[in-house]
């Protein structure tokens, strides 16, 4: 799963030179480049709690217009350097919609974007815990899938009084071949 293959990395998370000084820094995120203006669509799903412009103790000082969204495991993940937003504070949004446009405000070189995730939600949103996005990405994806035990039992106890109530063996077989692959997905033994 590469969450990136739509765009061109054009510096990647890690040790590099400062684009505009030449010295070493360490960059905090990675940037990625479709068109100017393109549509940018969120890698993962979560809530606004940012969507404007950064400006200095904010977090996301420097980083022009910035959507950040809050996912499931708290970390904040952020698109900064946008031309536009497209989504609103305390909205929901899914993988895949639209959050704005590829851009060039801010402290930038050229339009692209600038993809971090910050691993705490405090003040600054995170300001200095961030994290690698593209392994970070998989293993949310991973964990996102995968469904767990808890889930996975709540349905099978649904099952059971299904399978007990139903009289014809093929459907009771039916019923007993679901239970036993929702605990393979779960990573339970069959029964």
């Amino acid at each position: 799963m590469k969450p990136f293959e739509a765009y061109r990395i054009t510096s990647p998370y890690g040790p590099r030179p400062d684009p505009f000084t030449g010295k070493p820094t360490f960059h905090t995120g990675i940037d990625l480049v479709k068109a100017d203006k393109a549509p940018i669509l969120a890698f993962m799903s979560g809530e606004v709690v940012h969507a404007k412009e950064g400006v200095t103790g904010s977090g996301f000082g420097g980083f022009g217009n910035v959507v950040a969204l809050k996912d499931l495991n708290g970390a904040i993940q952020f698109y900064a350097h946008l031309s536009s937003i497209s989504v609103k504070l305390n909205q929901n949004v899914v993988a895949g919609q639209q959050i704005g446009l590829q851009g060039n405000t801010g402290h930038s070189a050229g339009s692209h974007l600038h993809f971090e995730v910050r691993l705490k939600n405090s003040s600054g949103f995170g300001f200095g815990s961030n994290t690698e996005p593209t392994a970070y990405i998989q293993k949310y994806r991973k964990e996102e899938a995968e469904m767990s035990k808890d889930d996975a039992n709540k349905i099978i106890d649904q099952l059971k009084i299904l399978w007990g109530a139903e009289v014809n063996q093929n459907k009771k077989n039916e019923i007993h071949r679901l239970a036993n692959v929702l605990r393979i997905a779960s990573d339970q033994p069959i029964q």
